[in-house]
């Protein structure tokens, strides 16, 4: 497959109107990229702020441009691998099936050229191993599950209207951490290892996609770039919400009860991811969705797993 950059602005604007989902990335007149609110917010999910420069250091990955203007079949290829773009479930025969009209031919053959990128990398790549993200699930299970438990016998189920004192209630609430300590800590290790795993999978196959052999002993190196190593500890991190329409916004299409769950925050614990009067904690708000199965993060292009939840404090 030739690599020339056959592709222009008409046919990026075309893809671009099909595969974003929401105000996650823009077009620019020289790229499509991850918007910084995105990147924000996604700060404690490492994979999905993967870009192909993660992988190929041609450019800064922080700029995080996803895909290049002009672009070609193996540009596009990287672009379909990212998460960002797994999450809106749109792939190669996705799009296929949206490019029907005469105008679309330009763009559907850079789909197929695309389409015969990724099965390339996957021959040479392997499928996706999904032991570390099920392992990941596991002890995401045994953890909430656990933690759920013990809120219940300690009646803080509820956490707006347990009817405890501010006091007994932290008590309370150290009493339950300290009993799924232990769990706790496997699970973030268990994440952080399935996260390390899908990021250095995403790596080998964009080096694949772009035939650069000559990278593949840089996924051993400390990158300060990385998804993993860029993460800015959550304690370090001042988060002052977004409003609620933004919130509905970002994750409607992934959180179908999310209008409803808002509304009823004061009574289902939702409440917790307040962020002052009006704003919501965005990592909380869909921390708490996760751990209830009420999220639903798709991965359809190459057979990628669903993320799990989240550890909420």
């Amino acid at each position: 497959m030739s690599d020339e950059k056959l592709y222009g602005a008409k046919a990026a604007e075309r893809i671009f109107e099909l595969v974003v989902i929401g105000e996650d990335m823009e077009r620019r007149a020289d790229g499509i990229f991850a918007r910084q609110t995105f990147l924000d917010a996604a700060a404690a999910l490492p994979d999905l702020r993967w870009n192909p420069q993660c992988a190929l250091q041609d450019l800064d990955p922080q700029e995080a441009l996803l895909l290049p203007i002009p672009f070609s079949a193996t540009d596009l290829a990287a672009f379909l691998l990212c998460p960002i773009v797994q999450g809106g479930g749109r792939g190669c025969q996705e799009l296929r099936e949206c490019l029907t009209d005469v105008q679309d031919v330009v763009v559907l053959r850079a789909v197929n050229g695309a389409d015969m990128e990724l099965k390339r990398a996957q021959q040479v790549v392997g499928e996706f191993d999904s032991a570390p993200e099920d392992k990941a699930n596991r002890w995401a299970d045994a953890y909430n599950e656990r933690r759920d438990l013990d809120r219940g016998l300690l009646a803080i189920s509820n956490v707006a209207t347990n009817g405890f004192a501010d006091d007994e209630y932290r008590e309370r609430i150290g009493r339950v951490n300290a009993h799924v300590e232990r769990l706790k800590k496997g699970l973030q290790a268990a994440r952080r290892q399935a996260d390390e795993h899908k990021i250095d999978w995403l790596n080998r196959m964009a080096r694949a996609i772009y035939r650069r052999p000559d990278l593949s002993a840089e996924s051993d190196a400390p990158n300060p770039h990385s998804p993993i190593t860029a993460v800015v500890p959550s304690s370090d991190r001042v988060d002052r919400g977004i409003s609620r329409k933004r919130l509905v916004e970002l994750h409607k299409d992934r959180w179908s009860t999310i209008e409803s769950d808002l509304s009823h925050a004061a009574t289902n614990g939702l409440s917790a991811a307040k962020a002052g009067a009006r704003n919501w904690h965005e990592d909380q708000a869909v921390t708490w969705a996760r751990e209830r199965g009420k999220y639903k993060e798709s991965c359809t292009l190459v057979g990628l797993p669903t993320r799990k939840h989240r550890i909420s404090h």
